[in-house]
């Protein structure tokens, strides 16, 4: 036995005389359970291991296993299908095996409980399949070599934590590992891949403070089923961490985390997470894959910086049963969540996405609530296709630049709330949201919206665009139903590039004149000449007008006084002209003019109203493709009855045809030999036969030129003055005029001679064709007359 000072004082029964004197303290002090201090001292492996498996009848360990400090142990502990039913606890050792032989071997073998404590192990621990009671600790050491623990069971913790762990390649095997409490890797450096594939840990992985450095994944958890969380802060991993198909029931926590892996740093495909994810501030190199996983609740990733190349969150068809947050995210590489299906809100406020041609793809993604982008700062397209936002769509102050062609593409969304461009919303490239239904408002106030031809001043694009229409337009809404639409209000906010409204329906419509398009001449247009600077307004209907005049924001609506009437109606043409040339010169599109006319005589201002459908259908005349014969009709009705707008108009002018025939009547009636024209020279009684001869003169009316006028003017009523009378064809010969045929020959024996034909031009016949046209004349302004008072006229265009 033992004297006190550690050394032996000579051969027993339990201590064989071939034992050196360490070996021999080993198990003299073994046997009594008391924990051994080697003091550095060597001992056999083999030793140890028949110690453990109690293989002399005197070598029985106490129920406290072993436990034993300051070794140095000589080869390999080959435990290899063994059965140890006592604790086995290791401090402040040194395993020392043969080079290229493992250190441990536990394979299949069954345990109690293993722990190795700021020790050195110099080489492998191969535990596949091995069976722990209670748990495998490793802490505070280095172990020099790989564990592999390939369909092990442990029944309580894997500990490596505070430890340095691997051989460059690899450092933990455990596939298939079922583990009931936690794989805790806190704090630990780990040179080589951890890789846990298809294992069952049922209290989560803790890894706060980890270091990985490893090709390819760091740690791959691929398709294992984890009842706790996954616990990751600070963690930095030289390499990627795969969680593809994990199901995890915890939370998935990595904040402030560093993962350097080009192409795919965190590969979380299939991602089952019944609680959230958090990476705030996490750092990547390299691709996040989300693709298909299934959040429970929140996933947050504020701050978080990943340069992922061409992609950098790649997430489509995730399901995230909370907020997505990437409040002041900074991805170098594409956001892509097609499919998406966020329950709460997307928050990108104050985020820097560096796409390439595309910075965020989101088709088709269902978000219940809004989507934040306030103040982010993005270069390349975003696109929001086809997708349902149940809130609003918030980009207060954000940038977004493209080369070319689009910037925002929005196509087929519906939007429950407001779409709010606003307070220095800035775009090089075009806002896209055809089709659009947008439950609130779309405001666009202080937007400073430029199409990216125009930000390129007009040069030809630097890359491929599909079609030329995007890289000219600024703002397209077509086919878009909108609750209410904000224009910008100043000029320094007017959108400068093409503002395709088509087919547009607005509940409500604001705008202001000072960001109308300007004048053609001061219009941006294309190297080639092409004015690239206005309006499509061709199919835009709104309900209601909310500022007519076009007045900058403050300023009270103009009045209908007599002094004011014009304003709104001179304003508004000037809008209507923001239109492009071809749809207000060459040919005229008359749409937006009917709209916009038939909403301001809804809106109390019918003076206006009239005059914007008077300047229209002026320009209609103006038209290229009218007819000359419709050109003149124009003009006729135009003049007359202001196209109907003004009927009274029609009343001056047949006063004033009347009284301009009757002045002639009157003057032809001087030429009468008698009163009242019985001479019959100038005009020629017509209804002689129906008054008696005896008292004809008194009964027969005499000719009153403006009776006369006034009978002939108006159709389809007889006054009994034309009836009576009319200009006598043959009265006062003025010319005889040849025709180019002969009318007739006569016959001389042997020689017929032909007789030239003459037109003879006579006084009254002039008469005559003057009353005929008094009569056309009439028949014209008398027709203008009832359709302008019953209205048909007005509304034949309309």
């Amino acid at each position: 036995m033992g004297d006190g000072t550690g050394n032996i004082s000579e051969p027993t029964a339990d201590v064989p005389a071939s034992l050196g004197e360490a070996e021999a303290d080993l198990v003299r002090l073994a046997l009594t359970g008391e924990e051994i201090d080697l003091k550095r001292r060597r001992v056999r492996a083999t030793i140890l291991r028949e110690l453990l498996l109690e293989t002399r009848p005197a070598w029985v360990l106490p129920p406290a296993g072993l436990r034993l400090s300051g070794a140095i142990i000589e080869g390999t502990l080959d435990l290899d299908g063994c059965h140890i039913v006592k604790p086995m606890l290791f401090r402040h050792c040194r395993f020392e095996a043969t080079a290229g032989e493992p250190a441990i071997i536990l394979r299949d073998a069954r345990v109690k409980r293993l722990g190795i404590h700021s020790s050195t192990v110099e080489g492998d621990i191969q535990a596949d399949r091995v069976e722990a009671e209670n748990g495998f600790y490793f802490g505070g050491g280095a172990i020099i070599g790989v564990i592999s623990m390939r369909g092990a069971t442990i029944g309580g913790a894997l500990s490596l934590e505070n430890a340095e762990i691997g051989d460059g390649k690899l450092a933990l095997l455990g596939t298939g590992l079922r583990l009931k409490g936690p794989l805790i890797l806190r704090r630990s450096k780990i040179s080589g891949a951890v890789s846990v594939p298809r294992a069952h840990l049922e209290s989560g992985i803790s890894g706060h403070g980890l270091r990985i450095a490893a090709d390819g994944h760091a740690l791959d958890a691929e398709s294992a089923r984890i009842g706790g969380d996954i616990l990751l802060s600070e963690a930095v991993f030289k390499g990627g961490l795969s969680l593809a198909n994990v199901r995890l029931e915890g939370r998935l926590t990595a904040n402030c985390a560093v993962l350097d892996s080009v192409p795919l740093a965190l590969d979380a495909r299939g991602l089952d997470v019944s609680h959230g994810i958090l990476l705030d501030n996490a750092r990547l190199r390299g691709t996040a894959n989300f693709e298909g996983a299934n959040v429970g609740k929140t996933f947050s990733a504020e701050s978080i910086e990943v340069d992922g190349g061409e992609t950098a969150i790649s997430a489509d068809i995730i399901r995230i049963g909370g907020n997505w947050e990437l409040r002041r995210a900074k991805l170098i590489g594409q956001l892509k969540f097609q499919g998406a299906k966020v329950e709460g809100q997307l928050r990108l406020t104050e985020a820097r996405l560096f796409g390439h041609d595309i910075a965020l793809r989101a088709d088709g993604a269902q978000i219940r609530g809004g989507c934040f982008m306030s103040r982010a700062t993005v270069l390349g397209l975003v696109r929001f296709p086809a997708c349902e936002i149940g809130n609003q769509l918030r980009m207060r102050g954000a940038t977004i630049k493209v080369e070319a062609g689009t910037a925002l593409l929005a196509s087929g969304t519906t939007f429950g709330r407001d779409v709010e461009l606003t307070d220095g919303f800035e775009t090089a490239g075009a806002i896209v949201l055809d089709q659009v239904h947008v439950a609130g408002v779309l405001d666009l106030r202080g937007s400073r919206l430029v199409s990216a031809a125009i930000s390129r001043g007009g040069l030809p694009a630097p890359v491929p665009v599909n079609g030329s229409r995007s890289d000219e337009i600024a703002l397209s809404l077509v086919d878009a139903h909108v609750n209410r639409l904000v224009m910008p209000s100043s000029a320094g906010d007017r959108s400068r590039g093409i503002v395709d409204l088509s087919r547009t329906r607005a509940g409500s419509f604001e705008d202001y004149a000072d960001a109308w398009p300007p004048s053609l001449p001061q219009r941006a247009r294309t190297k080639d000449g092409r004015d690239i600077d206005h309006m499509l307004l061709d199919g835009f209907e709104y309900d209601h007008l909310s500022n007519p005049a076009g007045l900058a924001p403050g300023n009270a609506q103009p009045d209908h006084s007599a002094r004011s009437a014009d304003r709104v109606a001179q304003r508004r043409i000037r809008w209507l002209d923001g239109q492009r040339q071809a749809d207000v010169g060459d040919r005229l599109r008359p749409q937006a003019w009917v709209a916009l006319s038939q909403r301001l005589a809804q809106q109390g201002y019918g003076d206006d109203a009239q005059r914007i459908d008077i300047a229209r259908r002026r320009r209609e005349r103006r038209s290229a493709n009218v007819t000359t014969a419709a050109r003149w009709q124009s003009r006729l009705v135009d003049w007359f009855a202001l196209y109907g707008h003004n009927p009274w108009r029609t009343v001056v002018w047949m006063a004033a045809v009347v009284l301009l025939f009757a002045g002639i009547w009157a003057g032809a009636a001087r030429w009468c030999q008698e009163p009242g024209c019985f001479d019959e020279s100038v005009f020629v009684v017509r209804n002689k036969d129906a008054y008696r001869e005896q008292n004809f003169r008194k009964t027969y009316p005499a000719f009153h030129a403006l009776a006369y006028s006034f009978d002939v003017f108006v159709p389809f009523v007889a006054f009994g003055y034309e009836d009576h009378w009319r200009p006598n064809l043959e009265y006062g010969p003025l010319a005889e005029l040849p025709l180019p045929f002969p009318s007739s020959t006569i016959q001389k024996p042997g020689v017929p001679i032909a007789k030239e034909a003459t037109l003879s031009i006579t006084i009254g016949g002039v008469l005559y064709v003057l009353m005929i046209v008094e009569a056309i004349v009439g028949l014209i302004l008398t027709s203008l007359l009832v359709t302008g008072f019953t209205g048909l006229l007005k509304g034949r265009s309309d």
